[in-house]
């Protein structure tokens, strides 16, 4: 289930927020933290 509710809401960021991101800084840190997000989830 929060997977579930992870990859939603992590879908729904990456064509809103990164397919006009300005520049490529937000997306390295952006990608930064969503793996954090990925290690929180995957030790649950």
């Amino acid at each position: 289930m929060a997977n579930a509710i992870y990859n939603f809401f992590f879908n729904l960021l990456d064509h809103e927020a990164l397919s006009s991101a300005p520049s490529a800084y937000f997306n390295n840190g952006w990608n930064a933290i969503k793996q954090l997000f990925n290690a929180f989830f995957s030790s649950r």
